[in-house]
This record gives structure tokens, C-alpha cells and sequence, in this order.
């Protein structure tokens, strides 16, 4: 039986999470990742692709991005509890007769696990 499946040569990973800024300010975001295709149960030390963005709506499920609003494309290596990563924040397209969104900008993050059913406060850094 043909189920349109295709073989892949990564391991696909999403989900949904929020993201504290260094202001303090919450930004609920979609997750999503590759590794290799074989992992095995300890990921500490293996490569991980990672991009974001923020949902069109707050609280929805949709894909769908709102105009100007902000991504990110990481590479990192997986550690204990957190994740190292280096990359760029993007911008979608503005919608027409609105400022041109922001250039790419180089970044870097600290993935940090938190291990609490509940969302942590952001604190300001």
C-alpha cells in the first residue's frame, strides 16, 4: 500500500513554547527542528537545525505568519538541559504601504530547559 510517504534524512521535531527577551516581554512562538536521522537516546553534543516564529493570531494554531513579524534560523549543539545556538532574526515581508521590516541580524541564544509545567516568569536582564 502506497501512503505517500517519503524517506527523509533527518528527524523532524516541533513544537509549541514561549520565548523570554532580555526586556522581559513573553513571545509565544511555533518551534520546530532536524537532527540526524538516527538518533539514539542521548542527544548531549549532537547538531540540531532550528527555526521559530510567532503565530499570526495569539492563542491560534495557525501557520500562517503575520506580516513583519519576526523568525529565527539556528544551528546549535544539544547539552544538558540547553541548547547553544548561532544564527539570524528575520522578518516576514510588510504589508504594502508599511515600513519595510528590520534586515536580518546575527544571533545568538541559550535554548534553557525549565522543567516546570507552568510558564516561569521573564526576567529582566
Amino acid at each position: 500500500m502506497d501512503t505517500g510517504s517519503h524517506p527523509t534524512l533527518t528527524t523532524h521535531l516541533d513544537g509549541d513554547g514561549h520565548l523570554c527577551t532580555p526586556s522581559g516581554e513573553r513571545l509565544m512562538i511555533r518551534v520546530e527542528g532536524d537532527m540526524d536521522k538516527h538518533l539514539s537516546l542521548n542527544t548531549i553534543g549532537r547538531s540540531i537545525d532550528i527555526s521559530s516564529f510567532t503565530r499570526s493570531k495569539p492563542g491560534t494554531f495557525s501557520a500562517m505568519k503575520a506580516p513583519g513579524s519576526p523568525y529565527v534560523r539556528l544551528t546549535g549543539v544539544w547539552g544538558p538541559g540547553r541548547i547553544e545556538a548561532k544564527g539570524t532574526l528575520e522578518h516576514e515581508p510588510a504589508d504594502p504601504g508599511h515600513p519595510p521590516p528590520p534586515k536580518a541580524a546575527p544571533i545568538t541564544v541559550t535554548l534553557q530547559q525549565s522543567g516546570e509545567w507552568w510558564r516561569p516568569t521573564c526576567r529582566t536582564h
